[in-house]
């Protein structure tokens, strides 16, 4: 009798190791192929003048401008390495918008969604702030956002939609991706449009795809782009300060 239970209870064991080395050994796989920043992207984390640039161990990266009138914590899309977005944080700071470009486990900002808490306080001289994602980094900062309105001004969303309710949260949207986009699913984005406030903002990059919001080569099934990664993230770029130029400026005259 004994024996048996000893088998039994060793049985229970090995089911129990199973359940939990499985999903373990499955996301090791899943996130062990990414998407790596390429050569642009690296030459975007040399500091100039212009922009001051500090990788805080391997959390987070600042790019920081003189004076900056906003603050952007952006979360990356899944797999994509964080620091593939390096030419878009740093264009956005040379236009006066300090941004912080988080690094996520295994490359899943799903994984952390709650991530922007240990940066948002960082700067509190800084009144206005903003969380961004790319992607599945978008469906992420969208559940941050969802969360924590009162610590937020507003969402950017490139090439991805939310999956919470946002209608009532008082924060400015904006959502941006490329008509040439073939990974994002427009029917699921076009359903989740609902869950945002009605004064949200679209806007289409004519010629755009799904990879060029980072620096990493071409997502894979994505669509063929008609133009270049630098002319994406100049009008990424300049659809998000005009956004948050305006948004200040209404919550300024509220005031």
């Amino acid at each position: 009798m004994k024996k048996q239970e000893t088998r039994i209870t060793f049985r229970i064991v090995q089911i129990v190791l199973l359940c939990i080395a499985i999903p373990g050994l499955i996301l090791f796989f899943y996130s062990s192929s990414y998407y790596s920043a390429d050569t642009a992207a690296k030459e975007a984390l040399v500091p100039d003048d212009a922009v001051h640039i500090v990788e805080v161990g391997n959390e987070y990266t600042v790019f920081s401008p003189d004076n900056p009138m906003a603050e952007l914590i952006f979360y990356p899309g899944a797999k994509i390495e964080y620091k593939a977005y390096a030419p878009l944080m740093r264009s956005l700071a040379k236009n006066g918008i300090l941004c912080i470009m988080m690094n996520m486990p295994y490359d899943l900002a799903i994984l952390d969604t709650e991530a922007a808490d240990r940066v948002i306080d960082l700067f509190p001289q800084i009144t206005h702030r903003y969380i961004c994602g790319h992607s599945l980094g978008a469906t992420a900062a969208a559940e941050y956002a969802a969360k924590h309105a009162d610590k937020l001004d507003g969402l950017i969303m490139l090439a991805g939609y939310s999956a919470k309710n946002l209608r009532e949260s008082g924060l400015s949207v904006l959502s941006v991706y490329g008509s040439c986009d073939s990974v994002l699913d427009l029917g699921e984005y076009k359903r989740c449009l609902e869950l945002l406030p009605e004064n949200k903002r679209e806007y289409v990059i004519e010629g755009g795809c799904h990879s060029y919001f980072g620096s990493y080569g071409l997502h894979s099934g994505d669509g063929k782009p008609s133009i270049e990664p630098a002319q994406q993230t100049a009008e990424t770029t300049e659809v998000i300060i005009m956004h948050i130029n305006s948004d200040i400026a209404l919550r300024e005259k509220n005031e």
